[in-house]
């Protein structure tokens, strides 16, 4: 009985491998249809999507080309049709706030009205061009209404390694903005979206100190960060902080008042403008005043910074060598010929340093000037700057979003050279 029982029990281990064998073999046919069914579907999205692609980046037709063009620049023997233009009128009366007159003396009084030649047939567009005998050096900017994808692909060619400052405000992906354009990407989507844009942009860069400009909030701050890394790679990233919302946003924990301006640029020159301050310079000391036990600015610690300056009849007339380390003058020492010796020394008699090596004190001698102290009589030199490094967090009215962000940065360049700046239009200068 108990061999028949255990044969039993062999005999539907058996039956149950079996089932189970013939179970395996059906899930492994199912999911090699799964996979056979699954590479189709792939193949046939890649197909589409390539297709997707090839007709976005197929070479789209200039639709239709306009010029701006001031009066001052348009031959006298076309201000009758100009006059007689009703809707040139009408938008001067818009846009300047004038009433125009239909003669040729309110024109002259009016050089700098604007011409568009929208408003007018191509009989006249053509005459008025052929007024020029080298168009593009008459104009002065550059106006495309256009995806930017292919606006950049067109710009390429004719000013590839042309540009100085690129200006790039994308969409921020921060569904709150209220903006027209679409602002809801997925990450990965947007990212794309900008690592296309930059890669034609940076072609149209000088070589000379060329700086990338790109307008942005928290919402893509970091992986835009890590895209230009990658885009620009050894080149300087620096976040500024632009206030253009002091009264700051609704939020759970955090009540918003800044975006950023990520500038991208080469660290080893100086790439971005001083901010002027003629009105209100910087003036400090020239000696390093700074206080506390570690020492930093005594003589001992800088040797190249210990040297005379030389002043007569309170004007600085040159600079001398650093001293040996066994020599120690005081504060204002008096020579022969009636100039005047100063050093970092402070009240105490402590020997200090300048904050200026001699190495590059030549190149701030403008900055310069010498001034009596009122407490000891003696001569100190102060440093008066009036073209100062922009700082990392710009908090001023005229950071507004009420205002525009480009006439900000207009001034941080040289007018020398080529702009281009791209939003849902792009403009070139």
């Amino acid at each position: 009985m108990a061999m028949k029982g255990l044969k039993k029990v062999l005999n539907y281990q058996k039956v149950q491998l079996s089932h189970n064998e013939d179970q395996t073999v059906q899930q492994i046919l199912r999911m090699q249809v799964i996979r056979s069914i699954g590479y189709k579907i792939i193949e046939f999205l890649a197909w589409w999507e390539d297709f997707q692609k090839r007709l976005f980046q197929k070479k789209k037709f200039v639709i239709r080309t306009e010029y701006c063009i001031t009066i001052d620049r348009v031959p006298e023997e076309l201000w009758d049709e100009v006059l007689q233009n009703k809707n040139q009128l009408d938008e001067w009366r818009q846009l300047y706030g004038v009433d125009p007159q239909p003669t040729k003396k309110f024109l002259c009084e009016q050089p700098y009205l604007v011409v568009d030649t929208r408003h007018f047939s191509e009989d006249f567009k053509w005459r008025l061009l052929g007024c020029f005998d080298d168009l593009d050096e008459a104009l002065d900017g550059l106006l495309i209404k256009s995806e930017n994808f292919h606006a950049l692909n067109l710009l390429l060619e004719r000013y590839r390694g042309k540009v100085k400052c690129i200006y790039i405000d994308p969409p921020y992906n921060t569904a709150t903005n209220p903006i027209i354009y679409k602002n809801d990407y997925r990450h990965s989507s947007w990212l794309s979206l900008i690592e296309s844009m930059l890669s034609i942009s940076r072609q149209l860069e000088t070589k000379l100190n060329p700086v990338h400009v790109i307008a942005i909030d928290d919402a893509e701050k970091n992986r835009l960060g890590l895209v230009l890394e990658r885009i620009f790679e050894g080149r300087e990233i620096t976040h500024v902080s632009v206030v253009h919302n002091p009264s700051g946003t609704m939020g759970m924990n955090f009540s918003v008042t800044n975006e950023y301006a990520l500038f991208v640029y080469d660290a080893s020159c100086n790439s971005i403008a001083k901010q002027k301050r003629e009105d209100t310079p910087d003036v400090r000391d020239l000696m390093n005043t700074a206080k506390g036990s570690a020492g930093n600015y005594l003589r001992s610690t800088g040797k190249t910074c210990f040297y005379p300056i030389y002043v007569k009849d309170m004007a600085i007339i040159g600079v001398g060598d650093v001293c040996p380390d066994d020599y120690h003058p005081s504060q204002n020492v008096l020579r022969d010929d009636g100039v005047i010796e100063v050093y970092p020394i402070d009240a105490d008699g402590v020997e200090r340093k300048w904050v200026l090596s001699r190495d590059t004190i030549e190149d701030h001698i403008e900055e310069l000037c010498p001034e009596i102290d009122k407490k000891s009589g003696k001569i100190r030199i102060k440093r008066r700057k009036t073209a100062i490094n922009y700082k990392t967090v710009w908090d001023h009215p005229k950071y507004s979003a009420k205002n525009t962000e480009l006439n900000c940065l207009v001034k941080l360049f040289p007018k020398q050279g080529t702009w281009l700046v791209y939003t849902q239009s792009l403009c070139i200068w």
